[in-house]
């Protein structure tokens, strides 16, 4: 944890001073509104789970692709191509826009 700065504030009009803790993070994490390589692994695991689809495997045979391509998708070392996203979306029973804030291409809400 970052340590903190105090400022003394003075609060409307009156005289009296309140001390105010900031604390400074990095902008990026701050910022930061989109999934992380670590969420969007394990959001996949879950959905994974709940579509009865066994493994990694069997996920990529369903949507046409090899493991390591699926893999750097979501590890987001590589952004699918738009003709590989109605394939992901349709196996994982997501919509493009879920699909794309999970790999990391969009805010999330």
């Amino acid at each position: 944890m970052p340590l903190p700065l105090v400022y003394y504030v003075r609060v409307a009009s009156r005289s009296r001073y309140f001390a105010c803790f900031l604390y400074f993070l990095p902008m990026s994490r701050m910022l930061s509104r989109r999934y992380t390589n670590t969420e969007s692994s394990e959001w996949l695991a879950q959905r994974l789970v709940k579509l009865e689809i066994s493994s990694y495997e069997e996920f990529a045979n369903l949507v046409g692709l090899d493991r390591g391509t699926i893999s750097r998708y979501f590890r987001h070392d590589r952004r699918p191509s738009i003709d590989v996203i109605a394939p992901l979306c349709e196996v994982l029973e997501v919509s493009p826009e879920t699909l794309l804030i999970v790999l990391g291409a969009l805010d999330k809400r």
